[in-house]
């Protein structure tokens, strides 16, 4: 996240950004088929597709890292 910190000395508390997350990218991909939901569902499309939904919904996004396994992983930010 990126931002100019708030009275409380945080950006964002995580709980905000958990409840974000979990409505926006867990609750629509969590235990589905992800080929019936996003075209050619690669961690690099995922990884994009999770940004920007984060981004619509307010988040200040800066960058993100989505793992795929223990040693592979995607980072996506702008």
């Amino acid at each position: 996240m990126e931002g100019d910190l708030r009275p409380d000395g945080m950006v964002l508390d995580f709980s905000e950004i958990e409840e974000v997350v979990g409505r926006e990218v867990i609750s629509r991909w969590d235990h589905r088929l992800l080929n019936d939901l996003v075209d050619n569902p690669t961690a690099e499309v995922l990884a994009w597709e999770a940004f920007d939904r984060l981004v619509t919904a307010g988040l200040p996004v800066r960058t993100l890292i989505l793992w795929e396994t223990a040693d592979s992983r995607v980072e996506v930010g702008r």
